[in-house]
């Protein structure tokens, strides 16, 4: 994505960086996956799925006024479930803005506004959803992948539930975040299909490249 790109603390208050990699799912212009160092102390710091404050690299939050842009809408379309790998989180929904698509938050999936159909339109065209996932962290995406494979952990015939609308997975793929926009066959529009995003972590932290499930209406 370029759109369609952080740490816990245990007992004993010893810190331990969790190495961030946001979506970066890009519609328009290429980008590349944002790698965190470092652990922002703050209170105020974006957590994950388990609670572990996350940092973006420096220079590549979102601006406020970007995030107001977006027009974040947390809770307005129910849920996605992917039951076969235990994922159930809320979905929210939001705009791309300047060709880009970065997800606010670190514990739930979005469907955006102006790309694609809405959940209740499902059977009129495509359906992107996206979330991020982290590296030694637990984000929405992180449940898709098989890290030490560096493959899909979602497989054809696995059901996902969308805002109850039922879709079976057909395929995955690993795209370079460089090449997710010229992917035309991902953008056309296909009635009742979904295209679940989100960066696809290595074992050595790094993410090269997206990955990208489509699945069909069932």
């Amino acid at each position: 994505m370029t759109a369609p790109r952080h740490g816990r603390r245990r007992p004993g208050g010893r810190a331990v960086i969790l190495v961030i990699a946001l979506i970066a799912l890009v519609l328009v212009v290429a980008g590349t996956a944002l790698v965190v160092h470092s652990l922002s102390t703050s209170r105020d710091a974006p957590r994950d799925m388990a609670g572990n404050p996350v940092q973006f690299e420096p220079g590549n939050s979102p601006a406020p006024s970007t995030i107001e842009r977006m027009q974040v809408q947390d809770t307005d379309s129910g849920r996605l479930r992917v039951p076969s790998v235990g994922l159930d989180v809320p979905l929210g929904s939001m705009l791309a803005v300047d060709n880009v698509i970065n997800p606010p938050s670190f514990t739930q999936a979005y469907w955006v506004r102006n790309v694609g159909v809405a959940p209740a339109d499902a059977s009129s065209g495509t359906v992107f959803v996206v979330s991020h996932s982290v590296s030694r962290g637990r984000a929405p995406g992180n449940y898709l992948l098989n890290v030490d494979k560096g493959s899909s952990a979602v497989n054809p015939g696995d059901l996902i539930d969308v805002d109850g609308h039922d879709y079976i997975a057909q395929s995955w793929r690993a795209v370079g975040k460089t090449q997710l926009p010229a992917a035309q066959d991902l953008w056309d529009a296909v009635p009742g299909r979904l295209v679940l995003i989100t960066c696809l972590e290595q074992p050595d932290g790094s993410s090269p490249d997206n990955l990208v499930v489509v699945a069909q209406l069932r």
